[in-house]
């Protein structure tokens, strides 16, 4: 995060009350009886008291003195308040100004994700409706039934070595995978300007085939008929976070490129059962920063803001400055897409977005809170750009600010997805 909150100056210190107006006129009154009264005692008896200098001395300079002992108090009091709320506005304009810098996205120009090889099932609609929900199904070889999810899986002959069966799975299944994702992606590549580079992250959890993944992804690449680019691959994909650090760069060849990233989760289903509660799943993302983009006159589909990173008891503060980073207000926020966050962590994010007066948590279950992790299953280490995706569809599909939190186990990330100039079609289902 570019921003240190904690580095940002104070506000000034509150004052105390302001003078109360009759207490010191009480104090006026009195200071001038009992100047009066002193006048008048030390008043020589030997001069006359029907002139002039007299009641200017008798009532004069007690009212003088008076005046003194009360507006000066008054005066520094009030200079006070000026200092105080001139530091207040300068912060105030400084502040605008940092929060500004923070306030950059991330265009996203295509995406695309899968947890079906059905085109019709992976349409973000299904995720909203409520019907989707994670249920246990047999293992191909019929020796036990696991609440998970995974792509199209053949019977396993009783003949055929559990590895070897799911080794062959996998290699289809990502064939199958990545031709869906590059399918969603391909024309938003090509019209890319050839000044612009495209920086290509592959990362594919499936152990049992990790010797032919960048080849199969080359030779999908291929198939598209897509430029040459370098392709990084890693088996473990950077978390949202990585998105705040993208946009901490300023202009240069560290910044100012496109970046296709493609996610996928593989899981063993004979040699060794699936987790419980765990779902295959592939993301493709293609993003560019915002000003970039509209440089070169590239049309948007969702504008990902700058994540926010924060712990389950921070989750209300983390949750705020989201907002402010996506300039969102709460009430206007109709969905919110989390994974990774276990009971305890899902009750701390409910009471969060209550906190803040998101108008889809006034139930229990609230209706535009989407867990992904129930509805799917937990997509590994395509989760967190799992259920970014799903909101930047959203956001392009039917309008409106979205939110977005992910939870590693030990860090929570929240972020703001808008629809580019978009209007709202409505808030939740």
């Amino acid at each position: 995060m570019a921003l240190d909150i904690d580095s940002l100056a104070p506000p000034a210190a509150a004052l105390s009350a302001p003078p109360s107006l009759l207490r010191w006129s009480v104090v006026f009154l009195t200071s001038c009886m009992l100047g009066v009264v002193l006048m008048l005692l030390l008043w020589p008896k030997n001069l006359p008291t029907a002139t002039a200098l007299f009641w200017t001395t008798v009532i004069g300079i007690p009212a003088i003195a008076s005046a003194v002992v009360v507006v000066i108090p008054l005066l520094l009091r009030a200079g006070a308040q000026r200092d105080a709320d001139a530091w207040n506005r300068a912060r105030d304009v400084d502040v605008q100004k940092a929060f500004q810098s923070e306030s950059r996205a991330i265009a996203l120009l295509a995406g695309s994700y899968r947890f079906s090889l059905d085109d019709e099932k992976n349409d973000v609609s299904n995720l909203v409706s409520g019907d989707l929900l994670l249920v246990a199904q047999p293992t191909p070889d019929r020796s036990a039934a696991v609440e998970a999810r995974w792509f199209d899986a053949p019977a396993c002959a009783v003949t055929e070595r559990a590895t070897t069966y799911d080794a062959t799975r996998q290699l289809k299944a990502l064939d199958n995978v990545l031709k869906k994702l590059l399918d969603a992606v391909t024309s938003a590549i090509q019209t890319l300007p050839g000044r612009i580079p495209l920086t290509v992250k592959l990362h594919v959890a499936a152990p049992l085939i990790a010797d032919d993944i960048e080849k199969r992804f080359q030779l999908a690449w291929k198939v598209a008929d897509l430029r040459d680019v370098a392709v990084i691959h890693e088996p473990v994909p950077p978390g949202l976070m990585s998105l705040d650090r993208w946009l901490d760069q300023g202009p240069g060849p560290e910044r100012d490129h496109a970046t296709l990233l493609v996610v996928i989760q593989l899981h063993r289903l004979v040699s060794k059962s699936p987790p419980k509660g765990c779902a295959e799943a592939g993301v493709a993302l293609l993003t560019i920063p915002e000003d970039l983009a509209r440089r070169n006159g590239l049309q948007s589909k969702a504008r990902i803001f700058r994540p926010r990173e924060g712990t389950i008891a921070t989750l209300a503060e983390t949750l705020k400055f989201a907002l402010t980073w996506g300039a969102a207000e709460s009430d206007t926020v109709g969905h919110l897409w989390h994974t990774g966050f276990d009971m305890v962590g899902q009750r701390a994010l409910l009471s969060a977005t209550k906190s803040v007066g998101l108008p889809s948590t006034t139930e229990r279950q609230p209706p535009g809170a989407h867990n992904l992790d129930r509805m799917l299953g937990h997509a590994g280490a395509a989760a967190d750009w799992f259920a970014l995706a799903c909101a930047c569809e959203y956001a392009d599909a039917f309008g409106g600010p979205q939110l977005v939190a992910t939870h590693d186990g030990r860090h929570a990330s929240i972020s703001v997805v808008r629809p580019t100039d978009r209007p709202t079609l409505h808030k939740s289902l």
